[in-house]
């Protein structure tokens, strides 16, 4: 009897684990041309959006900005929301669907009052995680995502709309991933 409970149960869970492997919506090996996107707040509560379209070993920038946010350091204030469309355009994948945008160089002015010199920069291995990284006056924002495909992107807007912190990390496990086909 035990040897049949013990056989059960590792058939049952072989089998939820292969229900749950197969509804990993973010795969680098399931990375085929075609559009992703993702939406992520950062550290300094920040809000990406990004929507990327790969096509062979390119990965074209279509969207990818920020909303605008209230800083946490009074010497920084109210950011404006920032735009990268045109900025990093397309970058080159390599053999790993690993992409890096370097340290890209702005002047950013808030409020009538020049920041400074800041830097951005877009990197990340497509299945795997992705960043984005901009430099603050005392620290740098991050945010960490995974790309989802861009199917799913209606089903995660009118989710976003219930769920204003809900991001595309944690959108694979509303019922809105689940039933995006249906």
């Amino acid at each position: 009897m035990f040897k049949r409970c013990k056989y059960l149960f590792l058939v049952f869970s072989a089998f939820i684990l292969l229900v749950f492997e197969s509804t990993d919506i973010s795969k680098a090996e399931e990375f085929v041309d075609g559009k992703y996107f993702a939406s992520v707040i950062g550290s300094s509560k920040v809000r990406w959006n990004i929507i990327v379209e790969k096509s062979g070993s390119s990965l074209k920038v279509i969207n990818l900005n920020s909303e605008s946010y209230q800083s946490e350091n009074f010497l920084i204030g109210k950011l404006e929301a920032v735009e990268w469309n045109e900025k990093l355009g397309t970058l080159e994948l390599d053999e790993d669907l690993e992409y890096d945008s370097d340290w890209v160089s702005y002047i950013r002015v808030n409020g009538g009052w020049n920041n400074g010199l800041q830097k951005f920069r877009f990197y990340g291995t497509l299945g795997k995680f992705s960043k984005t990284q901009m430099t603050l006056i005392d620290k740098i924002e991050e945010s960490r995502f995974k790309y989802v495909p861009f199917r799913f992107y209606d089903s995660f807007q009118k989710a976003l709309l219930l769920y204003p912190n809900l991001t595309t990390k944690n959108f694979e496990k509303t019922i809105y991933a689940q039933n995006v086909d249906e």
